[in-house]
């Protein structure tokens, strides 16, 4: 067993761990964005909330890693999902808005 050196981290590296999360992530994009069709199509009666939770911890903590990251490339690639996860949230939340005016509710039900 080799000792560490007090100057080696342990662990992944900001870049590599960003690296892991960015497909995760965009997969987790594409099921979600069909998770809230089936919900604003009527397929489903709840809001993926606990899917929509882990996309924006996860976006945080990418977030919070590239403060730590010193790669151009994977900054670059970090602010392409970071625009489009404010797209789609803004999208969501507007199409959520626009549900409950109509429904009278949250949940989409009318009395």
């Amino acid at each position: 067993m080799t000792p560490i050196k007090p100057d080696e981290e342990e662990g992944p590296s900001p870049e590599e761990e960003i690296t892991k999360m960015l497909p995760e992530i965009d997969v987790l994009f594409d099921r979600l964005n069909m998770a809230y069709n089936k919900y604003f199509g009527g397929a489903e009666k709840k809001p993926p909330i606990l899917m929509r939770d882990r996309l924006d911890k996860m976006m945080n903590r990418v977030k919070v890693l590239l403060r730590q990251c010193n790669s151009f490339g994977i900054s670059f690639k970090v602010q392409g999902v970071i625009s489009k996860n404010v797209a789609m949230t803004t999208m969501w939340d507007k199409k959520m808005m626009n549900r409950e005016k109509t429904s009278g509710g949250p949940k989409g039900t009318s009395g």
